[in-house]
């Protein structure tokens, strides 16, 4: 935004509108490069537009009073003239809206649109004896402008725009900056929740910029390293350290008597648990191995009754019941030996064990 006749614009901002939390608990609403100022991350933004068109106009509005207060204009209404720039074949609806929001909202004498593409080849075609009247070397031209949602490409042709033969492409920077971002995530995972979309896009804006010469010869500078320092840049992502309190003598001590007993806990948990398993499986052994006995001596009316108690214990045949016994007692022994290798007996605790292989 700035005044007609200056050189360059007056402010440069960003077309978002946010809020944020105060310290006290206040809701702040901001605009433009008041959000700078904040952390984005943690600042609920909107932009006025959608795929270049003004879609939201409460944050028009608030964008609107940030520029104005920005040049110095802080008047009941405005008493100048207002040109704004929009995107080729911007719709009607969008400028009748905007036009009722400048008169009945902020009292502009008067209103004119322009085609910022084409505003801005007047202005590299300069001198100029009016816009789209252009002569000379600019009589015929390319214009390719990238935006942030969209691109255009408008020819010019005997010194006027040809609107009907131009081409919209949905690519824009805003596609940049997200290809960028994926590229960052991709080299430096473990900081990605830092790398956030608008730091990105800061990056963008800031750092990166489109070759004048060749592309290959431009790749040339990075191979060498030489050549490459100087186009170095680095980056300080978000950190906050955190504190770590001093601690005495007397403290280090009481953490590492804690550890140590919590550690006994969970080792005398484990035995445990183990003498427990041992238990079961010498209690489960004996059973079949009475159950077995039972069937060697049995009578063949007499194996019906067996089949059943079998089948109570999880076998489903009693000539599997040598299999089962062998089993477990394998079981058995694996168990013991992890309880020998940490140091603890249990046949002298646990009598009906010292029998059991």
């Amino acid at each position: 935004a700035g005044w007609a006749g200056a050189e360059a614009p007056s402010v440069v901002l960003r077309s978002l509108v946010g809020k944020a939390r105060a310290a006290n608990g206040d809701i702040l609403h901001l605009a433009g490069n008041q959000l700078i100022c904040k952390d984005i991350s943690k600042t609920s933004m909107r932009s006025p537009f959608e795929k270049d068109v003004v879609q939201h106009l409460d944050s028009f509005e608030t964008l609107l009073d940030y520029t104005l207060a920005s040049l110095g204009l802080n008047t009941d209404r405005l008493y100048h003239p207002v040109l704004l720039s929009e995107t080729l074949n911007n719709p009607s609806y969008t400028r009748g809206v905007l036009s009722e929001v400048l008169f009945e909202c902020y009292g502009a004498p008067s209103v004119a649109y322009g085609v910022d593409a084409l505003l801005a080849y007047d202005y590299a075609a300069k001198p100029a004896s009016a816009l789209g009247n252009w002569t000379g070397t600019m009589a015929n031209g390319l214009i390719v402008r990238v935006g942030h949602a969209a691109s255009h490409v408008i020819p010019i042709v005997d010194g006027s725009a040809v609107p009907a033969a131009a081409y919209r492409s949905g690519i824009g920077s805003a596609g940049c900056t997200s290809t960028l971002q994926q590229l960052l995530h991709l080299r430096y995972p473990q900081h990605k929740p830092a790398i956030t979309y608008h730091k990105v896009q800061h990056i963008k804006e800031q750092y990166c910029r489109v070759t004048e010469g060749s592309y290959d010869e431009e790749l040339q500078y990075y191979a060498d390293w030489e050549t490459l320092q100087p186009r170095l840049h680095r980056f300080q992502l978000p950190y906050t350290e955190k504190e770590v309190p001093a601690q005495s003598e007397a403290d280090v001590e009481r953490r590492t008597r804690q550890r140590q007993e919590q550690a006994e806990r969970l080792r005398e948990m484990a035995r445990a648990k183990r003498e427990a398993r041992m238990l079961k499986f010498a209690g489960d052994v004996r059973k079949l191995q009475d159950l077995h006995s039972q069937v060697e001596g049995a009578k063949r009316k007499e194996l019906g009754a067996l089949q059943e108690k079998a089948a109570a214990l999880g076998i489903s045949d009693v000539k599997a019941i040598p299999r089962a016994i062998a089993g477990l007692v394998r079981q058995l022994q694996e168990v013991a030996a992890r309880h020998r290798a940490k140091g603890y007996t249990f046949q002298d605790d646990h009598p009906d064990l010292q029998s059991l292989p």
